[in-house]
């Protein structure tokens, strides 16, 4: 891309342009070497090369184009000491750090544009998509007789859009294309640090493969950074600055600050403000898939699996709608925002037998998945959870019934509504929880009105109204 950018430039550096490869050079201290050789500038006697170079740039109108500076951070201060002796110079650098220098202007590369999810896309639609694009023409480059068609558009599709619209990650999928269809190639995309590779002669070796890709960048933090990045990869969906605070377990802030600053600089982390002012953070997925398996090797997975799902639960219960009360439409936005990584904690928990956790988070947001819509999704987590909970106090089982009978409800299912609702009924006396015996008296309510049963409705329903008034449940008392 840089490269493209720069020919289109050529008529506006009257002394050229000059492309400089660093990839290869592992030492700071060689940069002015790697800069002279490119522009065929040999050291003379009495002057440093770095002199000869300033020497031989110092009155040009010309273009350096230096590519792959992020490991050299330490020589950046070269490309200062030329922009101020040289000022007809230019310089553009690629990098996947910043370079930290005053005057510096960064132009974020974006992914690639995706294609929409829509299944009946033609072919040629497809390729208005600049990752599809991609594909087609790498995959046809590997197999001739690759063709793109009606039927074979979803997979090609759902394969960019699963790797996010990274150019090495599409190119290599493509490559695959001499032994794998793309509906054949989508599934194996979850080893997709092992799958895309390629045996090509003509690329450096960190970009034959995502992983070296990747190791690249990470090999580049400090340590306390590294740790940082593996611990921020079990978000799902992204997170805020809190959050990486809390999962994090670090009692410097200050440090995860500076981290974050750090994973930003090197291209590991996006950032998004939205609409309420907040900034979240995210990993592409194969970033993602990257820090899991780091996190993994560094056996820190289970702790801080852990740190997350009490991050989830601590989110989940502060919640308004945890109360059984009233939640306006930022409330809901913000679980929005917070539902993939509610769903990961609701999975790692029940997957590891942690039931008590899984219930406490659906149990506080199982008013949201009613809300929503989520209404299939809420009913299975609440199955899941109830199904282990044998041994779970009453107290905190019976909301998760609660929650399961008006899911079912809102489903139209009045026989299973009313089934669970009885039993937190039953729960709920027994422990004399009012505001919890008005909540399943309500959804009685509820279900008897349904039925046409008047009288019936309307006894359970003033029996849930005085109950609220009782207790001072102003919301449930307006609802009711």
């Amino acid at each position: 891309m840089a490269l493209q950018v720069a020919a289109s430039l050529k008529n506006t550096f009257v002394d050229g342009i000059t492309f400089v490869p660093l990839a290869s050079t592992t030492d700071p201290r060689r940069v002015p070497a790697a800069i002279a050789e490119s522009l065929g500038v040999q050291e003379r006697r009495g002057h440093s090369l770095a002199e000869a170079v300033r020497h031989v740039l110092v009155h040009r109108r010309q273009l350096l184009l230096v590519d792959n500076f992020e490991h050299l951070l330490p020589a950046a201060s070269h490309i200062t000491d030329l922009l101020l002796v040289c000022p007809r110079l230019k310089i553009m650098v690629t990098s996947r750090a910043r370079l930290r220098l005053g005057g510096e202007h960064l132009s974020a590369v974006p992914s690639l544009s995706l294609p929409d999810s829509d299944i009946a896309m033609s072919p040629a639609a497809l390729l208005q998509s600049e990752a599809a694009a991609l594909f087609v023409y790498h995959a046809r480059a590997v197999n001739p007789a690759f063709v793109l068609t009606p039927g074979n558009v979803p997979a090609i599709a759902a394969v960019c859009q699963r790797l996010d619209g990274l150019p090495l990650a599409v190119e290599l999928a493509a490559a695959k294309s001499r032994t794998l269809t793309p509906a054949a190639l989508l599934p194996r995309l979850t080893q997709r640090l092992r799958l895309l590779t390629t045996d090509r002669q003509d690329v450096p070796g960190r970009l034959r493969a995502m992983r070296p890709a990747i190791d690249w960048s990470y090999d580049l933090l400090a340590t306390r950074d590294q740790t940082l990045f593996r611990h921020v990869s079990v978000f799902s969906g992204g997170f805020t600055l809190d959050a990486a605070i809390a999962v994090a377990n670090d009692d410097d802030d200050a440090s995860i600050v500076d981290g974050i600053e750090s994973l930003l600089d090197n291209s590991l982390l996006r950032h998004e403000t939205q609409q309420d002012g907040e900034i979240r953070f995210s990993m592409l997925e194969t970033i993602r898939a990257y820090g899991l398996e780091a996190l993994d090797r560094a056996g820190e997975t289970v702790r801080t699996r852990g740190l997350h799902a009490d991050w989830c639960v601590n989110l989940a219960e502060r919640s308004p709608l945890a109360l059984m009360g009233s939640g306006d439409g930022r409330e809901y936005d913000r679980l929005d925002r917070e539902h993939n990584n509610l769903r990961a904690a609701l999975n790692w928990t029940l997957e590891q037998g942690k039931t008590e956790t899984s219930l406490r988070i659906a149990n506080a947001i199982w008013s949201f998945w009613h809300h929503r819509g989520h209404l299939t999704e809420g009913s299975d987590w609440l199955d899941r959870a109830l199904a282990a909970s044998v041994d779970i106090a009453p107290e905190v089982r019976v909301r998760a019934l609660l929650g399961r009978a008006f899911l079912a409800y809102a489903q139209g299912d009045l026989h299973l509504s009313e089934i669970y609702a009885e039993e937190s009924l039953d729960i709920y006396r027994t422990l004399d929880k009012p505001v919890g015996i008005g909540f399943s008296l309500l959804c009685l309510g509820l279900v008897a009105e349904s039925r046409d049963q008047d009288e019936e409705s309307i006894r359970l329903l003033n029996e849930a109204l005085g109950l609220f008034r009782q207790q001072r449940h102003y919301f449930l008392w307006r609802t009711s």
